[in-house]
């Protein structure tokens, strides 16, 4: 397993939101950048749309989480969740003692209650389909690509010329806009 920023682990390492061949498929042949640039700007623009968003996003994975407990609800650091494979409290398997809902809410049957929490292990795969985030992911990476990074602009005389910019006053790097935040909104997880 391996851990994440966001509180739980992952089966695999986290690949990059959409592949090469994905973003090459949807932003066509408009870029001259090779496919280890492409990459490395995905590995990018993924970790920036995961940190906003606090949780992987896509694609979906199996997932372990491990954490206190007190009453009967558990919030999954997760959306999307797919399938709950098992829950257990201080090691032993409640069996199907409990209900789930895609939101990533658990509903334990019984509730646990002590004055430190009980630790509660739950396994469950959740995550997005990439076709759900393809625009946004290729638009961040292409304003990334084409936008030289510390040139804005160069001026001789009365001639200048003005370089894509990543953010107004900003060239090259990975920004968020208001505009790609909205569209990441429904993928964020709630109360972050």
């Amino acid at each position: 397993m391996n851990n994440t920023p966001w509180g739980y682990a992952v089966d695999d390492e986290l690949p990059a939101l959409i592949s090469v061949e994905d973003f090459r498929d949807y932003a066509g042949d408009t870029l001259s950048s090779s496919d280890e640039q492409i990459a490395a700007t995905l590995d990018a623009v993924s970790y920036a749309i995961r940190n906003y968003c606090k949780w992987h996003v896509a694609p979906v994975l199996t997932c372990s989480w491990t954490g206190d407990a007190d009453g009967r609800l558990i919030q999954l650091p997760a959306m999307n969740v797919s399938t709950v494979h098992s829950v257990a409290v201080n090691g032993d398997d409640i069996g199907e003692g409990y209900s789930w809902r895609d939101s990533g809410l658990i509903r334990l049957d019984k509730p646990v209650y002590d004055d430190w929490g009980r630790r509660v292990s739950i396994e469950y795969d959740a995550g997005v389909y990439a076709d759900a985030i393809l625009s946004v992911v290729t638009q961040l990476a292409i304003n990334s690509l084409v936008a030289p990074p510390g040139i804005m602009r160069e001026q001789i005389a009365d001639a200048s010329i003005t370089y894509n910019q990543s953010a107004v006053g900003l060239s090259g790097g990975i920004r968020l806009h208001a505009t790609d935040r909205a569209l990441l909104n429904p993928f964020k997880l709630p109360g972050c």
